[in-house]
């Protein structure tokens, strides 16, 4: 660990193809086109070593692979991999600024890195999907090779409501259903039987569409606007709410705490307590 963080966060390239056969195939790659070194590569290269971690970082200080790229020399250009393509965003973003700071660096990378709809994963969800709120589609993502076809299927119908968000600050992603597992139990759909689960996220709550024997884009339009209504409530594991409550004191359990509590004129005294 400790050699890693001593070497240079970004790797020099001296041919077109040291770039093209080492854009990642799964995540962003982020690229320096430098006229030699000056004061954008030095910056660069701080907001390289600021994210080490994040993404692959590559330079070139040859102009004529800036050509072939058609960059402009003095550019950093993000690359989002061909899995990411669609026709509703670019497949590069690239700053032109000679004086760019490495904070401007640093943002624009963050800004244009992440796709409409990318894989959230647990390596890069603290980095790439801070903001919310946040919809992520649970089901079987694997790019391995044999099963590009099949996530594609899904992630297509996701697009297809995703596409008119462009604009919007409500993010989208897909995860791997495994490697979300202890996700989908808090959110109580261990059990749903469904092959794609949805959940929305926020700073301070979450929601869950209720499972779908086959998952269609309509679903997925369904629920964010009945998110948008407030059809949808925020869901919190729960005893069920007693059917009958005659006494002074009285059962409070996750369903009915408001009703209970925020809701009513009278002080309350709240005892808690675990039935096990």
């Amino acid at each position: 660990f400790m050699k890693e963080q001593v070497k240079l966060p970004t790797e020099e390239k001296t041919h077109m193809l040291g770039i093209t056969n080492n854009l990642d195939r799964l995540e962003t790659t982020v690229v320096g086109f430098f006229n030699g070194k000056s004061d954008l590569y030095d910056e660069y290269v701080v907001a390289a070593n600021e994210m080490r971690g994040t993404y692959k970082f590559l330079h070139t200080f040859d102009v004529d692979i800036a050509k072939s790229f058609k960059v402009p020399a003095d550019s950093v250009v993000v690359y989002q991999p061909e899995i990411y393509w669609s026709d509703h965003e670019n497949k590069t973003y690239t700053l032109s600024k000679k004086s760019g700071t490495y904070k401007e660096i640093i943002q624009f990378i963050r800004r244009s890195s992440v796709p409409l709809v990318g894989q959230r994963t647990k390596k890069n969800t603290h980095f790439k999907y801070p903001e919310k709120p946040l919809i992520v589609i649970y089901y079987d993502v694997n790019y391995a090779h044999q099963y590009v076809k099949d996530t594609q299927f899904i992630r297509k119908k996701i697009l297809d409501i995703a596409k008119h968000f462009v604009d919007s600050n409500l993010k989208f992603a897909i995860a791997n259903e495994d490697e979300y597992e202890d996700e989908i139990k808090s959110l109580g759909l261990e059990d749903s039987g469904s092959d794609v689960n949805v959940a929305c996220f926020t700073d301070k709550q979450k929601f869950r569409m209720e499972p779908v024997d086959d998952f269609e884009s309509s679903d997925l339009s369904n629920f964010i606007e009945d998110l948008r209504t407030g059809k949808v409530k925020p869901f919190m594991r729960s005893m069920p709410v007693p059917k009958k409550q005659d006494t002074i004191v009285r059962k409070v359990v996750a369903h009915n705490y408001d009703e209970e509590i925020h809701k009513t004129k009278k002080d309350a005294v709240l005892f808690f307590y675990a039935p096990w």
